[in-house]
């Protein structure tokens, strides 16, 4: 198992599962008080889990309360979607032309994540274009590649693949 002890930075708190998707009267009450969720959340939300494994200390449920507020510098409805720690976190935009792109607050200020993982000053990073913010299913989609090749870059190599005949390797791409 790639980690069973839950010594990955803030797997104690998730333990590496989703929680069970948002029951509808659930979803629906909250869209009545907050508005439509913007599309990925709300299939995140619904169809995979209501919080849970993911990035830093996991996925918020929104089931149990989430952090919904108007924030001053965008003027836009915003989500904490994953605590960080130290006052930081991931938020979900969730209205205005920004709605289900990933924003982080940090102490050195509040702006978008780029697509590519780049990083610059919260003015530069404030200009990326729309098209290159990253969104919540790519956000996500993007973690758990790091936890993957993270696994893989743990796995000792076998140098057995060379010793074995050539018809148990018809699945080997070198």
């Amino acid at each position: 198992s790639f980690d069973p002890d839950c010594e990955h930075f803030g797997a104690e708190k998730h333990r590496w599962a989703l929680r069970p998707p948002i029951d509808a009267d659930a979803l629906g009450a909250i869209e009545a008080r907050h508005g439509t969720l913007p599309a990925q959340y709300r299939t995140f939300i619904t169809l995979l889990g209501d919080g849970g494994a993911g990035p830093e200390y996991g996925i918020e449920t929104l089931g149990d309360g989430a952090r919904i507020y108007e924030d001053e510098d965008t003027g836009a409805a915003t989500m904490m979607i994953a605590e960080i720690g130290c006052g930081n976190e991931y938020c979900l935009v969730l209205s205005g032309p920004d709605a289900g792109v990933v924003w982080i607050r940090t102490d050195n200020g509040f702006y978008p994540l780029r697509t590519d993982g780049s990083w610059d000053d919260e003015a530069a990073m404030r200009q990326t274009p729309h098209a290159d913010r990253l969104e919540m299913l790519d956000w996500y989609v993007a973690w758990l590649d790091e936890q993957l090749w993270s696994r893989a870059r743990g796995a000792v190599d076998r140098d057995d693949v060379f010793d074995r005949p050539l018809e148990e390797l018809v699945d080997l791409v070198l």
